[in-house]
């Protein structure tokens, strides 16, 4: 398993959003001590607080010990498990720190894992993620309104779209990509359940899409919920919102660009703490921007992580690798930026 950490903004492939404004990717992992999901979180990362339950009893949306797992997705922290009262629905929020626009030309992605248990989807339940602007749906992912499908629901309900993936056991990861249309004119919604995680989807393998027709003043909330299916458990983790397919997928790392002076060269720092057990940071410097990858390798070569693979802005990083699956040794790992290269090592002890 593999995190990038950096400190002001999250982003792996940064993606210019119009009138130079550029939106914070968040990751919300769980990463909360087991308990009331009401008051986790707080004003960072690009969120603008805790989390709230704001409809249905509080004490039905909580933190449970360990994460979701699902097959070549990295993921960290605890989950979230919302179980569904005997009437109406549960619903928490989470703010973002601005209001995601409907500039033109933009795109705005939105990924999550998902997994529903004592499945008795009756008329009207509804499981999954949705987009708010203060309080008010704008756009929805997830099992819908009793449908045996995963689906988009584009405004308030009446624009309804099932997909022909229908639910199955075990935890899915679901991807959302919005294109904002910058007028008055309604925005695209795309949905594709399970995709690869190394690649972005292709549009060819949309499992469905629909027309959003308000979004049109973006929007400034995170929600998951479920509702009118007495005795479902719904578990969620890896909730994700950025401006790219990197952004929103696990697979690669979620970085943060420190806001500090730009560095007069390129630089690999040591890793820290070395030795390590599981756990260590890597930092390193870039003087301009450009495509760049971390990878750990052993020492016959072969390769074991791949911790960053994109284009990164110029500035200082630090990037985490998580290693408790590796056996102990002594391991390498380079930085290869342009025509820069630099290899250091690193031991992982056990």
């Amino acid at each position: 398993m593999k995190t990038f950490t950096v400190f002001n903004y999250l982003v792996v492939l940064v993606t210019a959003v119009s009138f130079g404004l550029a939106q914070t990717p968040v990751v919300e992992t769980f990463d909360y001590p087991a308990g009331d999901l009401a008051g986790c979180g707080a004003a960072e990362n690009g969120w603008g607080g805790p989390w709230e339950v704001f409809e249905g009893p509080a004490e039905n949306m909580f933190i449970i010990d360990g994460s979701l797992e699902y097959p070549a997705l990295s993921v960290a922290g605890n989950q979230l498990v919302g179980i569904s009262p005997s009437s109406g629905g549960c619903r928490a929020a989470r703010s973002l720190e601005t209001t995601w626009l409907d500039d033109p030309g933009a795109d705005y992605w939105i990924s999550f894992l998902m997994e529903i248990e004592n499945v008795n989807l009756i008329s009207g339940s509804w499981q999954g993620v949705s987009l708010w602007l203060d309080y008010g749906e704008v756009a929805y992912f997830g099992k819908n309104w009793g449908n045996d499908n995963w689906g988009i629901i584009g405004d308030l309900g009446s624009l309804n779209y099932p997909s022909p993936y229908e639910y199955f056991d075990g935890c899915a990861w679901l991807v959302a990509k919005i294109e904002m249309s910058g007028d008055d004119t309604n925005e695209m919604a795309y949905l594709w359940v399970n995709p690869d995680p190394s690649v972005e989807p292709d549009m060819a393998e949309i499992a469905v899409s629909g027309e959003c027709s308000i979004l049109d003043n973006g929007f400034n909330q995170i929600v998951c919920h479920l509702g009118m299916s007495d005795g479902i458990t719904c578990f969620y983790d890896e909730i994700r919102v950025g401006t790219s397919f990197a952004d929103v997928s696990p697979e690669f790392a979620s970085v943060d660009r420190h806001d500090a002076e730009f560095p007069d060269q390129i630089e690999l720092s040591q890793n820290y703490p070395n030795p390590f057990n599981a756990n260590t940071t890597i930092g390193f410097h870039l003087r301009n921007s450009d495509n760049i990858s971390i990878k750990i390798y052993n020492l016959t070569g072969q390769e074991i992580a791949t911790l960053a693979d994109g284009y990164f802005a110029a500035g200082q990083y630090e990037a985490k690798w998580e290693a408790s699956g590796q056996p102990s040794g002594i391991y390498l790992y380079t930085l290869k930026a342009g025509n820069f290269t630099e290899t250091r090592k690193l031991l992982l002890q056990k």
